[in-house]
């Protein structure tokens, strides 16, 4: 299911409930970019706190396009591993970063590569822009319900002169009146006033019409081919000033709401070398990278993810650690084959509901389409190795780290460093037959530039 801003409100609480009663949820992401080479170049690394640290620019720069979730139910948690049958609910939001703050606004990166990439696949950025699920951060929340406060403590009435009170006399009549239609109509129709005020009685209005004509009315300014209206308004659930704006907030917040669900209910949370994605869900949606250490980095992914977050990757290599694809979409293949089958006999299936649009073919590198195919993989890792639930968690891959994987929990495992050299002041033109012919490295070397 497709969601943005013309159906997140509707979908919300089936998407909440469905967080809720997951055994484990799968996670995809789709970026504006991965690698921010100019600023940051990528290199192989030997130590997983300088891997973080090259990586959590790109985290800062660029942004999130879609989120893929898909929600992974047990129809019977009785039944063993080997035997579930799982219930699938995919959801594939788009979002977009809200500003709340103007002198603190945001920038909206792209690579090329990354268009490049998803413009293969038909990905539609359009629907970003128009339409993307805002999202911001705890702290900006924070600061904006710090400031509204603040600023609605320190207001006061205006003290009201002659010339106010007989601009009141004239109008606040007219409005009660319009009020009593308003009380007594079942759409409680909002009644237009189109008049020239200035800004000291537009505020005058703001502040008497609901001690003067009820607590309950409101007037609110709006515009009609390019004139100001003023609209009078009965709402039964009327909000003061603070409350209003409080409300607004919430609205901006939006994705956010499901990613806050999804940290509160400590479920188990999937992906597939999901290193990147776990970078840009914190960047996005909880902490700045570029203020927290590694160790600090590790905390904040385990505070957010307390489920535990299990890496497919990671899990694929340590059952089969003798098969070199290990892709998505070539393990999602593997897992499918009678070979693994007749290696580790499961009888693992899956239901889906009516919204449900994959079951019947596929969408590559579309974000929950990929969250899909990552549930279903470690679904089936799990039939094959029981101890995969105890002993993978919280292990993430770092692709071309010799540190690989990282350990959330806990220190880093040093590396073995002693059959590895540094080569440097090679002719340009070297590959890597130059030095897997050197005698002094050997056919099985390995070279990472």
């Amino acid at each position: 299911m497709n969601i943005d801003t013309d159906n997140f409100d509707k979908t919300l609480p089936d998407v909440l409930q469905s967080i809720s009663d997951a055994d484990f949820i799968a996670i995809d992401l789709e970026m504006s970019g991965i690698t921010d080479s100019r600023n940051a170049p990528i290199t192989s690394s030997i130590n997983a706190a300088k891997y973080y640290e090259e990586r959590r620019i790109a985290a800062a720069r660029f942004q999130i396009l879609q989120v893929g979730i898909c929600t992974f139910k047990s129809i019977d948690p009785s039944v063993a591993l080997s035997h579930r049958k799982y219930h699938c609910a995919a959801y594939n939001y788009y979002v977009f970063p809200e500003v709340v703050d103007r002198r603190n606004d945001k920038m909206i990166l792209f690579s090329a590569d990354a268009v490049q990439f998803l413009r293969q696949y038909k990905y539609d950025f359009n629907r970003n822009f128009y339409k993307g699920v805002s999202y911001i951060k705890p702290k900006e929340e924070e600061a904006q319900i710090e400031h509204w406060k603040k600023f609605y403590s320190n207001a006061k009435d205006i003290e009201l002169t002659e010339e106010d009170n007989t601009f009141l006399a004239a109008i606040i009549p007219r409005l009660k009146e319009d009020a009593e239609k308003i009380k007594n109509t079942e759409d409680k129709t909002i009644i237009e006033k189109q008049v020239n005020l200035n800004w000291r009685q537009q505020r005058i209005l703001y502040q008497e019409v609901p001690k003067q004509v009820g607590a309950h009315f409101k007037v609110e300014k709006n515009q009609v081919d390019r004139v100001d209206t003023f609209l009078l308004k009965f709402d039964a659930a009327a909000q003061s000033p603070l409350e209003k704006k409080l409300s607004d907030l919430k609205k901006k917040v939006g994705f956010r709401q499901v990613m806050d669900h999804i940290s509160s209910q400590k479920k188990p949370i999937v992906g597939h070398n999901c290193f990147l994605d776990v970078l840009y869900m914190l960047q996005s949606f909880s902490v700045d990278l570029l203020e927290k250490s590694f160790t600090e980095f590790k905390e904040a992914a385990k505070s957010m993810f307390p489920g535990k977050i299990y890496d497919t990757k990671q899990v694929f290599n340590h059952i089969l650690p003798d098969i070199q694809e290990t892709s998505l979409e070539k393990v999602y293949q593997h897992v499918g084959k009678p070979e693994f089958q007749q290696k580790f006999p499961n009888e693992v299936s899956f239901s889906f509901g009516p919204d449900f649009s994959y079951s019947s073919g596929s969408a590559p590198h579309e974000a929950a389409y990929d969250a899909y195919m990552t549930g279903v993989v470690f679904a089936k890792e799990m039939a094959a190795k029981k101890e995969v639930a105890d002993t993978q968690g919280n292990l993430v891959y770092l692709y071309a780290c010799e540190q690989s994987p990282m350990k959330l929990d806990g220190p880093e495992p040093q590396p073995d460093l002693s059959s590895m050299f540094y080569v440097s002041d090679f002719p340009l033109n070297f590959t890597a037959d130059n030095f897997q012919d050197d005698k002094r490295f050997g056919k099985n070397s390995k070279l990472k530039w």
